[in-house]
């Protein structure tokens, strides 16, 4: 008998030793969050992140995604208590979700890497498909240079109007000291209808070279420069629309061996179908629902 508690304190004992460095390991990472036994951790916020977002979220962005994770948590930890995860239509949904989760992650790092692509694929596919290319409205290629009042616009104008200094140069610099990106100043052929109605009246019948006064917005003092304009009907350049074709053309090929990856999957795997099922049953007990579980207060 002594023997037989002596080995059941130690087992006790190691898994007591256990949970103790599974909990100082998550604590090795700063709580943010804590309700109830669950906490959001630094670690578990990084991971929790959308990833196509993480670049521009702002420390608002994140304080509202950690709010997010409170008003979820609080819901789901109530459903627990209520009886939902007892549900078995919950538990199909999340077996669901979950097959599709692993599923998408493995087949987004199978094709994760880009198929390089010939100038001559680019060039032919252009060719192609010239028509989707075609302006179906005016455009106007503009410079852009945004400032903060009336006074510091003004001065721009006049170092640009009678010192002469490039507009492309001093949009440049002034987009690099305000720490915005190229597309910022350089906007490129602009439709009407991107470009707020104030700005675009204002160049719409500009000479090319030109440049506008000061104009006001709630976003700051705009200058803007006319650099080109395209009829409606013409085709934009290949040079205009490269990005768009490579895009194109990665996102047919990832398609094309997504198919041929299944494929080849679904020749290695045992799969038994039996369709027939669908049919010979009536379509109102296929559809319909299962019985919730009764909750409780």
């Amino acid at each position: 008998m002594r023997i037989g508690a002596l080995k059941t304190l130690i087992i006790i004992s190691l898994l007591l030793s256990f949970f103790q460095s599974c909990a100082e390991e998550k604590a090795k990472s700063p709580i943010i969050v804590r309700i109830g036994t669950e906490t959001l951790t630094v670690d578990d916020l990084r991971m929790t992140l959308p990833a196509d977002a993480r670049e521009k979220m702002t420390r608002d962005d994140i304080r509202e995604h950690v709010r997010s994770w409170m008003n979820n948590q609080i819901l789901y930890q109530e459903g627990i208590r209520k009886g939902f995860g007892k549900d078995i239509r919950i538990q199909k949904r999340v077996d669901h979700y979950r097959t599709r989760l692993i599923g998408s992650a493995y087949i987004d790092m199978h094709l994760s890497q880009n198929i390089a692509l010939a100038d001559t694929a680019i060039q032919t596919y252009y060719d192609e498909n010239f028509e989707d290319f075609t302006r179906q409205n005016d455009e106007v290629y503009l410079h852009h240079i945004l400032m903060p009042t009336k006074k510091e616009a003004d001065s721009v104008y006049n170092l640009i109007r009678w010192r002469k200094q490039p507009f492309d140069t001093m949009a440049q610099k002034i987009a690099s000291i305000q720490g915005r990106d190229d597309s910022e100043w350089n906007l490129g052929y602009i439709p009407r209808g991107v470009l707020l109605d104030k700005l675009y009246n204002a160049v719409v019948n500009r000479r090319v070279g030109l440049l506008t006064r000061a104009i006001e917005t709630d976003f700051g003092f705009h200058l803007l420069q006319v650099r080109d304009k395209k009829r409606k009907g013409t085709v934009r350049e290949l040079d205009e629309v490269r990005d768009e074709i490579i895009a194109r053309l990665q996102h047919i090929s990832r398609n094309e061996r997504y198919r041929q990856h299944l494929s080849l999957l679904k020749n290695g795997a045992t799969i038994e179908t039996n369709f027939q099922l669908i049919d010979s049953m009536p379509l109102d007990s296929l559809v319909s629902t299962i019985k919730p579980p009764t909750l409780r207060e």
